[in-house]
């Protein structure tokens, strides 16, 4: 797989090179990247800047709210727990002097 993909930039570094050198206009940024852009322009993508960082945020903070709602109930079952599984793999019933094994 990883051939091919050397095939594959090899066949399109000279064409892409080729173009470069022919047309630099292509290649050049435009206005906009150059930060030389006045007036309702510049404040459209501020705001979509703006939105897009929210819109991430908002993702990962679902994501870690997520896991971290999942480790408390995780925490939460295990205090409710009336058996341990034992080192051997036995299940016991929790806080007995002499743990009897419960048949599996």
């Amino acid at each position: 797989m990883l051939s091919v993909l050397r095939g594959v930039f090899h066949q399109c570094l000279p064409v892409v090179l080729a173009t470069g050198l022919a047309m630099p206009a292509l290649i050049q940024a435009c206005p906009v990247c150059y930060g030389k852009v006045e007036g309702p322009t510049n404040a459209a993508i501020n705001a979509a800047i703006l939105l897009l960082i929210g819109i991430t945020g908002l993702v990962l903070g679902g994501i870690a709210g997520f896991f971290l709602r999942m480790r408390r109930f995780q925490r939460r079952q295990e205090g409710l727990s009336k058996y341990v599984v034992t080192d051997e793999g036995d299940i016991v019933l929790k806080g007995e002097n002499e743990p009897k094994a419960l048949s599996r």
